[in-house]
Protein backbone atom coordinates (compact mmCIF):
# COMPACT_ATOMS: atom_id res chain seq x y z
CA UNK A 1 0.00 0.00 0.00
CA UNK A 2 3.23 2.47 0.64
CA UNK A 3 4.16 2.00 -2.49
CA UNK A 4 0.71 2.55 -4.08
CA UNK A 5 0.51 5.78 -2.06
CA UNK A 6 3.54 6.83 -3.66
CA UNK A 7 2.41 6.20 -6.92
CA UNK A 8 -1.11 8.20 -6.27
CA UNK A 9 -1.14 9.89 -3.34
CA UNK A 10 -4.89 10.60 -3.53
CA UNK A 11 -5.84 6.81 -3.86
CA UNK A 12 -8.33 5.62 -1.04
CA UNK A 13 -8.12 2.23 -0.13
CA UNK A 14 -11.20 0.41 2.21
CA UNK A 15 -10.48 -2.36 3.50
CA UNK A 16 -12.79 -5.75 4.56
CA UNK A 17 -11.10 -8.29 6.62
CA UNK A 18 -11.75 -10.08 9.56
CA UNK A 19 -9.96 -10.91 12.87
CA UNK A 20 -7.15 -11.18 13.38
CA UNK A 21 -6.33 -9.75 10.42
CA UNK A 22 -8.22 -6.24 10.59
CA UNK A 23 -5.89 -5.72 14.15
CA UNK A 24 -3.07 -5.73 11.63
CA UNK A 25 -4.53 -3.19 9.35
CA UNK A 26 -5.73 -1.10 12.37
CA UNK A 27 -2.27 -0.83 14.15
CA UNK A 28 -1.11 0.06 10.46
CA UNK A 29 -3.44 3.23 10.41
CA UNK A 30 -5.77 1.56 7.59
CA UNK A 31 -9.46 2.12 7.03
CA UNK A 32 -11.66 -0.68 7.72
CA UNK A 33 -15.53 -0.65 6.86
CA UNK A 34 -17.77 -1.09 9.32
CA UNK A 35 -18.83 -4.25 7.62
CA UNK A 36 -15.83 -5.90 8.86
CA UNK A 37 -17.33 -6.28 12.19
CA UNK A 38 -19.33 -8.83 10.59
CA UNK A 39 -17.14 -10.29 8.48
CA UNK A 40 -16.90 -14.16 9.47
CA UNK A 41 -13.11 -14.94 10.47
CA UNK A 42 -11.11 -17.68 8.76
CA UNK A 43 -8.77 -18.46 11.86
CA UNK A 44 -11.89 -19.69 14.06
CA UNK A 45 -12.99 -22.00 10.86
CA UNK A 46 -9.66 -23.06 10.90
CA UNK A 47 -9.21 -23.95 14.15
CA UNK A 48 -12.63 -25.76 14.22
CA UNK A 49 -11.57 -27.75 11.46
CA UNK A 50 -8.32 -28.51 13.54
CA UNK A 51 -7.92 -32.03 14.82
CA UNK A 52 -4.98 -33.39 16.76
CA UNK A 53 -2.86 -30.46 15.53
CA UNK A 54 -3.74 -31.48 11.87
CA UNK A 55 -5.57 -28.82 9.33
CA UNK A 56 -7.25 -30.70 6.61
CA UNK A 57 -7.73 -27.97 4.07
CA UNK A 58 -10.75 -30.10 2.54
CA UNK A 59 -12.70 -30.29 6.25
CA UNK A 60 -11.69 -26.24 6.85
CA UNK A 61 -13.58 -26.01 3.35
CA UNK A 62 -16.49 -27.25 3.95
CA UNK A 63 -16.46 -26.16 7.73
CA UNK A 64 -16.63 -22.82 6.47
CA UNK A 65 -18.94 -22.96 4.07
CA UNK A 66 -21.77 -21.45 5.81
CA UNK A 67 -19.42 -18.44 7.11
CA UNK A 68 -18.79 -18.07 3.48
CA UNK A 69 -21.81 -17.56 2.25
CA UNK A 70 -22.74 -14.89 4.73
CA UNK A 71 -19.37 -13.22 3.72
CA UNK A 72 -20.75 -13.51 0.18
CA UNK A 73 -24.36 -11.50 0.94
CA UNK A 74 -21.89 -8.97 3.03
CA UNK A 75 -19.70 -8.36 0.16
CA UNK A 76 -22.28 -7.95 -2.20
CA UNK A 77 -24.37 -5.44 0.25
CA UNK A 78 -20.95 -3.85 0.20
CA UNK A 79 -20.34 -3.11 -3.42
CA UNK A 80 -23.66 -2.49 -4.11
CA UNK A 81 -23.99 0.92 -1.59
CA UNK A 82 -19.97 1.51 -2.04
CA UNK A 83 -18.60 3.18 -5.28
CA UNK A 84 -15.38 1.26 -5.81
CA UNK A 85 -13.23 1.88 -8.79
CA UNK A 86 -11.50 -1.64 -7.84
CA UNK A 87 -11.69 -4.97 -5.48
CA UNK A 88 -9.20 -6.69 -4.60
CA UNK A 89 -9.48 -10.31 -2.80
CA UNK A 90 -6.41 -11.89 -1.52
CA UNK A 91 -7.42 -15.69 -1.40
CA UNK A 92 -11.57 -14.56 -1.22
CA UNK A 93 -12.45 -18.18 -2.07
CA UNK A 94 -15.67 -17.76 -1.02
CA UNK A 95 -16.31 -14.42 -3.42
CA UNK A 96 -14.68 -16.23 -6.92
CA UNK A 97 -17.18 -19.27 -5.40
CA UNK A 98 -19.75 -16.88 -5.47
CA UNK A 99 -19.11 -15.65 -8.97
CA UNK A 100 -19.30 -18.81 -10.33
CA UNK A 101 -22.44 -19.58 -8.84
CA UNK A 102 -24.01 -16.24 -9.85
CA UNK A 103 -24.62 -15.12 -6.47
CA UNK A 104 -22.29 -12.58 -7.12
CA UNK A 105 -22.85 -9.95 -10.27
CA UNK A 106 -19.43 -7.44 -9.88
CA UNK A 107 -20.03 -4.35 -12.77
CA UNK A 108 -16.45 -4.03 -11.50
CA UNK A 109 -13.06 -4.56 -12.05
CA UNK A 110 -11.82 -7.60 -10.04
CA UNK A 111 -8.79 -9.30 -8.95
CA UNK A 112 -7.95 -12.22 -6.99
CA UNK A 113 -4.65 -13.36 -5.59
CA UNK A 114 -3.63 -16.82 -5.68
CA UNK A 115 -0.24 -18.43 -4.03
CA UNK A 116 -1.52 -22.01 -4.57
CA UNK A 117 -4.01 -24.12 -6.49
CA UNK A 118 -6.13 -27.06 -6.18
CA UNK A 119 -6.48 -29.52 -3.15
CA UNK A 120 -5.36 -33.40 -2.40
CA UNK A 121 -6.87 -35.76 -0.64
CA UNK A 122 -4.32 -36.35 2.37
CA UNK A 123 -6.43 -39.50 3.58
CA UNK A 124 -8.00 -42.53 2.17
CA UNK A 125 -11.67 -41.39 3.17
CA UNK A 126 -13.92 -41.60 0.42
CA UNK A 127 -16.34 -38.94 1.50
CA UNK A 128 -12.74 -36.66 1.71
CA UNK A 129 -12.27 -37.87 -1.49
CA UNK A 130 -15.21 -37.26 -2.86
CA UNK A 131 -15.19 -33.34 -0.94
CA UNK A 132 -11.81 -32.98 -2.53
CA UNK A 133 -13.09 -33.78 -6.32
CA UNK A 134 -15.88 -30.96 -5.57
CA UNK A 135 -13.77 -28.19 -4.54
CA UNK A 136 -11.42 -29.27 -7.68
CA UNK A 137 -14.06 -29.52 -9.62
CA UNK A 138 -15.06 -25.91 -8.57
CA UNK A 139 -12.54 -24.32 -8.72
CA UNK A 140 -11.01 -25.83 -12.56
CA UNK A 141 -14.23 -23.50 -13.48
CA UNK A 142 -13.16 -20.15 -12.23
CA UNK A 143 -11.65 -19.40 -15.69
CA UNK A 144 -16.06 -18.07 -16.62
CA UNK A 145 -15.19 -15.56 -14.30
CA UNK A 146 -12.23 -14.57 -15.31
CA UNK A 147 -12.80 -14.35 -18.82
CA UNK A 148 -14.53 -11.02 -18.46
CA UNK A 149 -11.77 -8.36 -19.88
CA UNK A 150 -12.00 -6.47 -16.23
CA UNK A 151 -11.56 -9.37 -14.18
CA UNK A 152 -8.48 -11.27 -13.67
CA UNK A 153 -6.44 -13.92 -11.18
CA UNK A 154 -2.72 -13.08 -10.13
CA UNK A 155 -0.51 -16.01 -8.81
CA UNK A 156 2.26 -15.41 -6.39
CA UNK A 157 5.19 -17.55 -7.72
CA UNK A 158 5.61 -19.20 -10.97
CA UNK A 159 4.16 -21.83 -12.83
CA UNK A 160 7.21 -24.50 -11.86
CA UNK A 161 5.14 -23.91 -7.94
CA UNK A 162 2.05 -25.62 -8.56
CA UNK A 163 1.77 -29.61 -9.64
CA UNK A 164 2.10 -30.70 -13.12
CA UNK A 165 -1.00 -33.15 -12.21
CA UNK A 166 -4.95 -32.66 -13.22
CA UNK A 167 -7.05 -31.32 -10.55
CA UNK A 168 -9.00 -34.82 -10.86
CA UNK A 169 -10.33 -37.12 -13.59
CA UNK A 170 -11.80 -35.94 -16.78
CA UNK A 171 -10.63 -32.49 -14.86
CA UNK A 172 -7.76 -30.08 -17.02
CA UNK A 173 -4.19 -30.27 -15.64
CA UNK A 174 -3.25 -27.65 -12.94
CA UNK A 175 -0.36 -26.29 -14.14
CA UNK A 176 -1.73 -25.53 -18.13
CA UNK A 177 -4.55 -23.97 -16.84
CA UNK A 178 -3.16 -21.62 -14.71
CA UNK A 179 -0.77 -21.15 -17.42
CA UNK A 180 -3.58 -20.06 -19.18
CA UNK A 181 -5.94 -17.90 -17.17
CA UNK A 182 -3.89 -16.77 -14.46
CA UNK A 183 -1.08 -14.35 -14.64
CA UNK A 184 2.52 -15.22 -12.35
CA UNK A 185 3.77 -12.28 -10.57
CA UNK A 186 6.87 -13.83 -8.87
CA UNK A 187 7.60 -13.88 -5.49
CA UNK A 188 7.13 -11.39 -2.79
CA UNK A 189 10.32 -10.65 -1.37
CA UNK A 190 10.33 -8.66 1.95
CA UNK A 191 14.29 -8.61 2.55
CA UNK A 192 17.45 -7.54 0.75
CA UNK A 193 18.91 -10.55 -0.05
CA UNK A 194 22.65 -9.26 0.28
CA UNK A 195 21.74 -8.94 4.49
CA UNK A 196 22.08 -12.98 4.33
CA UNK A 197 24.93 -13.59 1.95
CA UNK A 198 27.35 -14.15 5.36
CA UNK A 199 26.93 -17.79 6.46
CA UNK A 200 28.71 -16.68 9.83
CA UNK A 201 26.48 -14.01 10.58
CA UNK A 202 23.56 -15.91 9.54
CA UNK A 203 24.27 -18.59 12.02
CA UNK A 204 25.45 -16.71 14.77
CA UNK A 205 21.97 -14.52 14.73
CA UNK A 206 20.04 -18.25 14.82
CA UNK A 207 22.40 -19.57 17.68
CA UNK A 208 20.11 -20.83 20.82
CA UNK A 209 22.39 -18.79 22.93
CA UNK A 210 21.44 -15.09 20.66
CA UNK A 211 17.72 -15.75 20.92
CA UNK A 212 18.46 -16.56 24.77
CA UNK A 213 19.80 -13.14 24.75
CA UNK A 214 17.21 -11.47 23.37
CA UNK A 215 14.34 -13.23 25.30
CA UNK A 216 16.26 -11.74 28.58
CA UNK A 217 16.90 -8.31 26.78
CA UNK A 218 12.25 -8.46 26.25
CA UNK A 219 11.86 -9.77 29.64
CA UNK A 220 10.64 -12.72 28.51
CA UNK A 221 10.59 -15.75 30.78
CA UNK A 222 10.79 -18.98 29.33
CA UNK A 223 10.38 -22.60 31.06
CA UNK A 224 10.15 -25.84 29.84
CA UNK A 225 6.50 -26.12 30.54
CA UNK A 226 3.84 -25.83 27.10
CA UNK A 227 3.23 -22.19 28.81
CA UNK A 228 4.87 -19.38 27.86
CA UNK A 229 4.73 -16.22 29.86
CA UNK A 230 6.44 -12.62 30.41
CA UNK A 231 6.05 -9.05 29.45
CA UNK A 232 7.68 -7.65 26.63
CA UNK A 233 8.38 -3.87 26.46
Amino acid sequence: MNELRKRNPDVKVTWLAAHPASLVLKEQGEVLHPYAERFACYSAFAENAVAENNLNLTSYVFQSSMGWIRNVMLFKRLIEEEHFDLTVGDETYEIIIGLIFKLLNIKIPFIIIYDFLGLNSMTGSPLERFGTYLLNWIWSRDYRVLAAKDRQALFIGEPEDIPDQKFGFLLPNKRDYARNNYTFIGYIVRFDPQMYTDKNKIRSSTNPSAWTERARQHKLSIDTSPELSGEWD
